[in-house]
């Protein structure tokens, strides 16, 4: 899957705020706010997903999809439902890192995205994460900025 980055502006408030906190305090702090904005993508991805039901996944996807299909089920809105997560990912020191994708039992939500010689593509995945950066932004402010509250008020 593509990648999507997200960079955001003020950080020497967000700085300031977190100059006071210890180090596992102010990362706690960055991947909520990081997993808090890639909620916000997710929720997105999983309102611009398409339904397809049995016979359209064995028809475009093939056998296997269909079998998988049918072993999370058989529901047609499973990709929409719970296919699509976000989750905190592997940073480094100086990163924090939020992933939103497809679970391994939605494997044919890929497929979906990016189309197959059998089936046009269905983005939902790309426009949801470029549809709602901004609100993925203003989510992960508000959050920073209710932790820090609550930070704060502990430490008062």
């Amino acid at each position: 899957m593509d990648s999507v980055d997200i960079k955001i502006e003020g950080g020497a408030e967000l700085a300031r705020r977190l100059r006071g906190l210890t180090d596992r305090i102010m990362t706690n702090v960055l991947r909520g706010m990081v997993l808090a904005g890639a909620r916000v993508i997710r929720d997105a991805a999983r309102a611009a997903a398409p339904i397809l039901q049995g016979e359209a996944i064995r028809r475009h996807f093939g056998e296997v999809a269909y079998r998988v299909w049918l072993g999370v089920g058989g529901d047609p809105g499973y990709l929409k439902k719970a296919g699509i997560i976000a989750s905190g990912g592997r940073g480094t020191r100086d990163e924090v890192v939020a992933r939103v994708g497809i679970t391994h039992e939605a494997f044919y939500g890929g497929f979906v995205e990016r189309g197959t010689v059998h089936a046009p593509p269905h983005p939902y995945m790309r426009p949801a994460a470029d549809g709602s950066a901004s609100g993925a932004v203003s989510r992960m402010t508000a959050y920073a900025g209710e932790r820090l509250d609550k930070e704060a008020a502990k430490n008062a």
